[in-house]
Order: C-alpha cells, then structure tokens, then sequence
C-alpha cells in the first residue's frame, strides 16, 4: 500500500490518509524495508527512500504534464524531457556555465528550487489568526513558525506515564506539538546547587516514555504556530501595531508626568 503506485494513490483521498501514509513508510524503513521513492500530488512532494517527506519548491513542470503519483526516476526524465521540448536549460548546465547557456539562447529555470524536508499540515491543527484548519485542497497555503520549547505544569496527569501527556497533548488543536526525541522533566523538589532548575533525574533532565509523572513536575514539549500566508500576514501586523501602540502610550504617559 505505500510503496507502490497504485497503493500510494488510494492514499491521497484525505490529509489523514496522507499522514497516514508518511508513518507507514517511515515505519517501513525502520524495519529496513527498501522503499521505492516518489513523487506525489503531481510533483509538489517528494516520497524518499528512507521513510521522509519533503516539498518541491520552484520547478516549472505544469500541473496537467505530472501524474497524481510517478517513481522519482521517472519523474526526473520527465522534467528533464519537458526541459527539452521547451528549450529550458537544466538546473545542472546553468550551475556549470550560466553565460554559455545565455548566449545558447536557451530559457533559464526559475531561479529558485530547492527541496526541503517538510511534512503536510496536520488535519486538526488549526491557523491562530482565522480558526481554520487545513485539507488536501489547501495544504500548499501553509508556513510553519520556527518552533519554541514551552513548559507545562503535569497537574492532571500525576500518576500516569508520560506517554500519556504527550498523547493527550500532540492532539491539541492550537499549535503543533512536535514529536519529542527525549522528554524533560523538572520539579523544583528536585532543585539543588548543581541543577537549579530541578530537573530530574538530573541536570539533564530526560526520562523516557514510561515515566511516572509527580506532584509537581514540568514537562516541556517543542511546539510550533502555523499559519494561512495571508493570515500570517495580518497575524504578526496586528501584533507589530499593538506593540507600537504601547510604545507610543508609555511614551505619551512618560511625557505627561
């Protein structure tokens, strides 16, 4: 189902279908399975041979020339054929000699290309400015913030694994909440001169997934905003505008006294 064409495209269906997919064949390729790689969503995504996902941003190839599904070496002459047939220079002879492909007469490729590992928004996750989430059809209108490590205070989940945490809070709606690698605990019964913070079970911090979690303890998890382009826009100005709005208040007040 996720290593083969037909498979793949019956995946397509929906933005939960597609994320399922990316974990089935991450998981495949931990089992050391060898996986085909892909391009998908008529080359807007690239399906690799070690389980990832990444975008393909700043090609040429229109919509209708690239199948909803095709093998990534297929793809490759593809692209390398439209090139051809449309006297495009490729990517590789502008790198190598940017003035003889000028003077040859030949159209130069957009100037941007570029892969970048990137998965699809997740389908519960909703945009901070509108409310509104993300689907197949609208999947491209999609930016990522830089992501920042928040703390949360463990209250109703003393008692239970922290796996259960992360479980519960990976679903919320408001941000993403990125897959933690290690998880980080403090609790400031645990503060000593050496490890002022309190983490436990010591200065570093890190338990693993069966950790029983105390009155008390901190859990940080990575998180991430995500946005519509345009709300991102509108987002952030509003809050530059605020932000100067308090300036010229504490101004104002300051010069009144």
């Amino acid at each position: 189902m996720y290593n083969t064409k037909e498979g793949i495209e019956a995946q397509l269906s929906s933005l939960e279908d597609f994320h399922q997919l990316l974990a089935a064949r991450k998981e495949a390729h931990e089992r050391k399975e060898q996986l085909i790689g892909f391009y998908i969503f008529n080359g807007a995504f690239s399906l690799d041979e070690q389980g990832d996902c990444s975008t393909l941003q700043g090609y040429h190839l229109p919509k209708e020339v690239v199948p909803l599904v095709i093998e990534s070496e297929l793809f490759w002459l593809l692209f390398a054929e439209y090139n051809l047939q449309h006297n495009i220079a490729g990517y590789d002879e502008v790198y190598k000699n940017r003035q003889k492909v000028i003077e040859s007469g030949k159209r130069l490729p957009p100037t941007v290309f570029s892969v970048c590992s990137e998965l699809p928004p997740l389908p519960w996750v909703e945009c901070p400015e509108c409310r509104k989430g993300w689907t197949l059809h609208n999947m491209g209108d999609y930016i990522r913030q830089e992501s920042v490590v928040k703390s949360f205070i463990a209250t109703e989940y003393v008692g239970r694994p922290i796996r259960k945490m992360w479980e519960d809070f990976k679903k919320r709606t408001n941000e993403e909440y990125v897959v933690p690698d290690k998880y980080r605990v403090r609790n400031a019964k645990h503060q000593t001169p050496s490890n002022n913070h309190g983490f436990y079970p010591d200065s570093n911090g890190v338990v693993d997934s069966s950790y029983v979690l105390q009155q008390g303890d901190v859990v940080r998890f990575e998180v991430r905003d995500c946005f519509h382009l345009q709300c991102r826009e509108i987002y952030f100005g509003e809050e530059i505008n605020l932000f100067v709005s308090e300036i010229l208040v504490g101004t104002l007040v300051s010069v009144s006294k």
